[in-house]
């Protein structure tokens, strides 16, 4: 929630979807940050998606990406969830928390 709320208080759209705490993050973000009940409706329109939470359900973004023609999107996966090979021409990957391999 927090990076959610630093966003929306630089002036970037900001549009998230928790599960588990969505009531949590409308009573506590600031109103310009839309909180979606469905994944995909907040993966529309990015430019930027950020994987907070590795859960079984986010393993489908980028099949939604692909779906949504999101092409131009990046995808910073802290989590290492995805690999190159499946998110293919869905998004850039930008996995965290791991040097890069420099034959890759």
């Amino acid at each position: 929630m927090a990076l959610c709320a630093a966003l929306a208080r630089e002036g970037y759209g900001v549009s998230a979807h928790d599960p588990a705490g969505a009531m949590a993050a409308r009573a506590s973000l600031p109103d310009a940050v839309a909180i979606e009940e469905d994944p995909a409706a907040a993966l529309a329109g990015a430019q930027v998606v950020v994987v907070t939470t590795p859960w079984p359900l986010y393993r489908r973004v980028p099949e939604t990406l692909r779906t949504l023609d999101a092409g131009g999107v990046v995808l910073l996966d802290p989590w290492r969830m995805f690999t190159r090979e499946e998110i293919g021409d869905a998004a850039t990957l930008v996995p965290l928390g791991k040097a890069p391999d420099p034959g890759a």
